[in-house]
């Protein structure tokens, strides 16, 4: 394994995280934001290094290592088979790498105070493959996302966000135009895939092969020093959405100004007791708890900042990302596609399809809690809410 700077930490181990990494710790204790840099197939975490130690000292630089053992000190993301018509991926293990990417995401942020949204992600490769997959699936997650002389995987497609949430993703791709791995070809089709999503993109080519030139990592360290010195007002933005049993509120904070509290005399039970009249709600009871919930909402139209981010620290709704599908964690990012998806299976329920057949719980409150979720998410046009447990 090649040495690191010094402002390199040792391989950190930690059953707390999905991932083994080094760090280049920030000045202070509570870092602006977060940039994870992927190493390529066959490499290893200390690859990027050169590139941690010069990205601003505000920031956490966070250097993991791959999951699959290769060979000595090498490492990778996802096996992969080149042929004559393209590499092939090992398509199981792309997709559990990127679920443990977020995971693992999730665990940074926890471990150190990071702000929601407000991590980088990029790498050379596969790491920049891996970087692509995380941030086009899960855009809530990060705040922009490096392709280093990589490519995006078109078996992504069925994960790719839809492009209202991907609406304000920042990307950056730069290839060599000899390179015999991965041909620049695939930056054009990069590049196309992400006009076609509405992803804001930067995009550089250099006269070298499948490699990470200095004129590379200069580039890639000025697009990411721009993004993370971004006015930080919109990043601050964030609103607290809690469902109870006789009001909804909202704990709204918006830059330096004071939190704002904002209620609305609507909840599980006044909802399922003056709209529902059966304990499995009928069609037309759900129609009158929407427009009842709507006109309420009216109300809170202008309430959310824009570019605002989505919170709620309720068990209620922990329990329907879970039962969305999502996984079993303490935080996890709940898109309004998901919640739609969910609705509808209670409207299956409604029609007379068994609570169990569904997967969901019988019984008004549950109902009236997701009705007015799904509500909120689509009357006020939020893509996503962030649930903590």
């Amino acid at each position: 394994m090649q040495a690191q700077p010094a402002s390199i930490s040792a391989l950190r181990e930690d059953a707390g995280f999905s991932l083994s990494f080094r760090l280049r710790e920030p000045v202070s204790s509570r870092p602006t934001a977060c940039v994870i840099l992927l190493h390529g197939v066959g490499g290893n975490e200390t690859n990027l290094a050169e590139i941690a130690e010069a990205l601003d000292p505000r920031v956490l630089v966070v250097l993991p290592r791959g999951p699959l053992l290769l060979g000595p000190a090498q490492y990778g993301w996802f096996r992969v088979t080149f042929t004559a018509d393209g590499p092939r991926p090992d398509l199981a293990e792309a997709d559990q790498a990127r679920e443990t990417l977020l995971r693992f995401i999730s665990e940074l942020e926890a471990a150190y105070g990071l702000s929601p949204g407000r991590t980088i992600i990029a790498g050379f490769s596969q790491g920049g493959i891996m970087s692509a997959s995380v941030a086009l699936s899960e855009p809530e997650r990060v705040l922009g996302f490096g392709i280093l002389s990589g490519r995006i995987l078109p078996e992504l497609a069925p994960h790719l966000a839809s492009p209202a949430r991907l609406k304000g993703m920042q990307a950056f791709i730069s290839h060599g135009e000899l390179d015999n791995v991965l041909p620049a070809s695939w930056a054009l089709r990069a590049e196309q895939w992400l006009s076609e999503l509405g992803v804001a993109y930067a995009t550089r080519r250099f006269p070298v092969g499948h490699v990470l030139s200095a004129e590379m990592q200069a580039d890639f360290l000025r697009w990411s020093h721009a993004l993370i010195a971004r006015p930080t007002e919109e990043a601050a933005a964030s609103v607290e959405l809690s469902i109870g049993s006789e009001q909804i509120g909202l704990l709204v904070r918006e830059g330096a100004h004071p939190p704002e509290t904002l209620a609305l005399e609507i909840g599980t039970e006044n909802i399922a007791q003056t709209c529902f009249r059966h304990e499995s709600p009928q069609p037309v009871e759900l129609e009158e708890a929407i427009m009842v919930v709507e006109d309420a909402l009216e109300h809170w139209r202008t309430a959310i900042p824009a570019n605002a981010r989505l919170f709620a620290q309720d068990a209620g709704i922990h329990e329907i990302a879970r039962l969305a599908g999502l996984p079993a964690q303490a935080e996890v990012v709940l898109s309004r596609e998901a919640i739609e998806r969910t609705f509808a299976r209670l409207v299956a329920v409604s029609q007379g399809r068994p609570a169990s057949a569904e997967g969901l719980p019988a019984g008004r409150i549950f109902a009236a809690r997701l009705l007015i979720l799904r509500e909120f998410m689509h009357h006020l046009k939020c893509e996503a809410i962030t649930v903590r447990a």
